[in-house]
């Protein structure tokens, strides 16, 4: 959109300039315009695509090239710029294919009102459809990556849920005939997936808080350890991770220090290798918590895209599904980050947060 205190910048495109001479005198009896000339095709094109004018206004013959196919050719190379075809008659002599598809400018009365109010209104125009188009394609973008955050959601959320009910169905059975052990384990394997489920939804709140606005997070002063510790009791077999390190209370939400420790000491355990610890510190005005593990990490090309719904579409990765997304956002909300690194065959997730001030 062309701001009303610069002037519109006008391209004249005509290998005579004799043919829009009268263009560029009404433009100069009307206020707020600027014009420039281009004289063949190859510069017109040049300056269209640069983008420094507002507009361009082409001659029905640009040399060789009938002034509707120059319109079409700019277009096709992906021009947003307002394209009128100036004709000085009712017909065109040359490329009518191509200037059934060109909007038209006849000069015949024509005056420098009118051509003021016209040139304004096809900028308006296409100003219009360019943010159109812009929002038909975040709308297609958000419609894909629903439907593969959907998928995703339908995965992980089904896999502990097949669990809960089918080892529900087994302590049900009279014939299964199961000892005090084989109960005990089967209930525990139970309560886990339920936990795991549990997890999944509250991620789920927090992701569509997140996208409508509604996400909250406190400020407050937060141990790391003590949220990384109790992390890991809710992870129940991992609880045996050691923690090494220490660092300065955090600013930041204790409860979404845990879910985001929580999503990304999973992900080491169920992605990563043996051996899995978490090393506690600080650098300059932030401090850190981070999960480090010995496994075979993120393939070459996926690492930019693991904090994204579908980082895994190829299958070459397992599915970070929404944990891994959400918790970088968090991070975010909280002034902090979450980052991925891989060196010396150790794969790192740190969470950073701002340094609590006394």
């Amino acid at each position: 959109m062309v701001s009303s205190s610069n002037p519109v910048r006008v391209l004249l495109v005509s290998h005579d300039p004799e043919r829009l001479a009268s263009v560029q005198q009404l433009l100069g009896e009307a206020d707020g315009f600027e014009s420039d000339w281009s004289r063949d095709r190859l510069s017109a094109l040049e300056e269209i695509e640069s983008g420094e004018c507002d507009i361009a206004l082409v001659a029905e013959q640009v040399g060789a090239t009938a002034g509707a196919e120059l319109v079409q050719e700019a277009r096709q190379s992906g021009s947003k710029m307002p394209l009128i075809l100036v004709t000085q008659g009712d017909d065109v002599s040359a490329g009518r294919e191509a200037a059934d598809r060109a909007e038209r400018l006849p000069m015949d009365g024509l005056n420098a009102g009118l051509l003021a109010r016209f040139i304004r209104q096809a900028i308006s125009h296409q100003a219009t459809v360019v943010e159109l188009e812009a929002t038909r394609a975040d709308l297609e973008h958000m419609r894909t990556a629903s439907s593969v955050f959907l998928s995703s959601m339908n995965h992980d959320v089904r896999t502990p849920l097949t669990a809960v009910i089918g080892l529900a169905e087994l302590l049900r059975d009279p014939e299964q005939r199961l000892d005090s052990e084989s109960r005990s384990e089967l209930v525990n394997t139970i309560v886990e997936s339920g936990f795991e489920v549990a997890n999944l939804v509250e991620d789920l709140v927090t992701a569509a808080r997140h996208e409508t606005g509604q996400l909250k997070v406190e400020a407050v002063p937060v141990s790391l350890r003590a949220q990384v510790n109790q992390a890991l009791e809710t992870l129940g077999p991992v609880a045996g991770v050691p923690v090494e390190g220490e660092a300065p209370k955090a600013k930041a939400d204790p409860s979404r220090v845990r879910q985001i420790m929580r999503n990304i000491l999973t992900n080491a355990m169920k992605h990563g290798g043996d051996r899995v610890h978490v090393e506690l510190g600080q650098r300059n005005h932030v401090v850190f918590a981070a999960v480090v593990d010995d496994g075979r990490g993120v393939p070459d090309g996926l690492q930019l895209a693991i904090f994204g719904r579908d980082a895994s579409e190829d299958g070459t990765t397992p599915s970070p599904g929404i944990g891994l997304p959400i918790t970088r956002k968090l991070a975010r909300h909280m002034g902090g980050d979450l980052t991925y690194a891989r060196t010396d065959n150790v794969t790192r997730f740190e969470l950073t947060l701002p340094v609590h001030e006394e």
